[in-house]
Order: C-alpha cells, then structure tokens, then sequence
C-alpha cells in the first residue's frame, strides 16, 4: 500500500462480506503492519519492566543490607526488564563529590571502568546521572548519539551500543544520594509509561533503604539498651555482694553482716 507521500507500508488486509439494507457490500480493514509490531513491542516492554518492578519490591522486603538491594535491583531490571544495562552512582563521601558506581548488571563491555561522573556543574560532569542528581528528577535522553552533551563519549556509546539512557534519582533520608542509570539498545525506549515506572523503582529503592535505616537504628537502639540493662544488672549484683545486712537477735543487740 502506497501512502499519500509515495513511501511503502506493509498492511495486513482482512476483508467480510456484509448485508446493508438488502444489498450485499464488503468491510475491508487495513492494518499497519509496522504499527501494529511497534505496539505490540512496546506491550511487551512494559510486561517485562512491571515484571521487574515486582522484583523491586520483593527485594526491599528481603534484602537486609543496601548493597543487597542495589544489586537486586540492577539484576531485575536486566533479567526481567529487558534494558541493556543497570547501574546504581552513589556520592562519594570525600571531597571530590563524585558519583560512583555501587552495582551493575550488563556491563559486559567494562562501560563503567571508564567513566568519571562528578556531582557539581562542570562539562566533566554533565552526563546524565549528574543532571538527575544535581536537580532531583529524571532525566531522559532517546537518543544518545544525537546528544551534544554526550559527545565526548559518543565514541564509547556508539560502541556499547547505547540507543537512549535514563538517570532517576534515589533518596536517603529525604535527601538525593544516588542515581538509578538505565540503558537500552534501542532509541526512543524511554517513554512516558516506561519512565513512570522507572521512576516508582527509584522511589522504592528509597523506601527500602530508609527502611534499612531505620532497622539499623532500632538494632543499635536496642544494643544500647542491652547494655545498659547488664550494666544495671552487673551494678546491682556487686552492690548485694557488698552490703552490710542489719542482724537484730531477741536481745535486741543489732550486728552488720555481709
């Protein structure tokens, strides 16, 4: 089937015969055959990435340390999200101020050996990641070798295969302190519903790991309340051991005893 344009489509043509009012006409449907495997394709993308999510939330339940929960996560949205690769930048603690990678799953080419990713504003540091972290919300790209801020990686990109990438920031404590990173091969894999799920992993991500921090204050809490107890209870117990025990006999004389 030509287009109004001249280009070419392949359509899938289902024609029934019908009856209107006595005389016998025909139903012909046309369907865009491109369309049609585009939508069922992207059907198939978001099975897979509610799939992952689900992962997510099983692992904030059953991960007990934040390592365990960022590798799960990085795991599920590979294994189960059908992305290229995952990884999770955490700030460094030093002066610096770098984004460093934490966990990774599908990084089969070593991207991540060559990267450098700073938290302030700099050129060095305008990748993705850094804009989601600097200004707290995702941050898409559909196509990453038609984006000027990646050409100095574009090289690296075109080689890993790279079609678009996603940075989603990860809260702790109310503040931004790491960046979920998603890569796919294709471009344009990063759409509305992809990204509204992306952004409740991240979100859960950090749900999960204030949970954590509050399960590791509460176990502190009650390690100092244990020994506080056996302080008490030594204290108690060599306080007994030395004191003296008033003794009245029926003469009413009143004798100290240990």
């Amino acid at each position: 089937l030509l287009k109004l344009d001249g280009t070419a489509v392949d359509v899938d043509v289902r024609c029934e015969s019908i009856d209107h009012g006595g005389e016998r006409g025909f139903l012909l449907a046309l369907t865009d055959l491109d369309w049609s495997s585009a939508h069922d394709l992207a059907i198939e993308r978001l099975n897979r990435l509610y799939a992952a999510l689900a992962h997510v939330n099983q692992a904030i339940v059953r991960m007990p340390t934040r390592q365990d929960l960022f590798q799960s996560v990085c795991d599920a949205l590979v294994e189960q999200g059908a992305v290229r690769m995952a990884w999770i930048a955490w700030k460094s603690e030093d002066e610096l101020e770098e984004l460093l990678p934490v966990a990774a799953c599908g990084d089969d080419g070593g991207y991540l050996n060559g990267i450098r990713i700073f938290t302030n504003d700099t050129p060095a540091g305008n990748r993705p990641a850094n804009t989601a972290f600097r200004q707290g919300r995702p941050f898409v790209c559909n196509d990453t070798l038609a984006d000027l801020d990646s050409l100095p990686w574009s090289a690296e990109i075109a080689r890993q295969g790279y079609g678009s990438c996603a940075s989603f920031p990860i809260r702790m404590g109310g503040s931004v302190s790491g960046v979920l990173n998603v890569y796919a091969s294709d471009a344009g894999f990063f759409q509305q519903d992809e990204i509204t799920l992306l952004s409740a992993a991240a979100a859960d991500i950090s749900f999960g790991l204030d949970n954590i921090l509050r399960e590791q204050e509460q176990q502190k809490s009650d390690v100092v309340r244990a020994n506080l107890m056996m302080e008490t209870h030594d204290l108690r117990s060599a306080i007994d051991q030395h004191a003296l025990v008033a003794i009245t006999d029926p003469r009413g004389k009143i004798t100290f005893a240990n």
